[in-house]
């Protein structure tokens, strides 16, 4: 493990010696910085999507007239 955390550690420090080398590293170490931060974005606004999407789905049932009863019954058969 010590031998490929060296390799690597070396590497690195060769890439960050050239100019053009070092700016096509932090061009696509933004671009993954990006990446994650976009999908961390999608998967937020999903969730907040799925709660909306719960919550008008309650409101339509209980003005069907569900009791919260039937409606933990209902959730409970997913």
């Amino acid at each position: 493990m010590d031998a490929a955390i060296t390799a690597a550690s070396e590497r690195q420090a060769r890439v960050l010696q050239d100019a053009e080398a070092r700016e096509l590293y932090e061009m696509r170490q933004k671009a993954e910085r990006d990446r994650r931060s976009e999908l961390a974005f999608a998967e937020e606004k999903g969730m907040k999507k799925g709660r909306l999407e719960g919550q008008i789905e309650l409101l339509d049932l209980l003005d069907k007239g569900y009791t919260a009863e039937d409606i933990r019954r209902k959730l409970e058969s997913r």
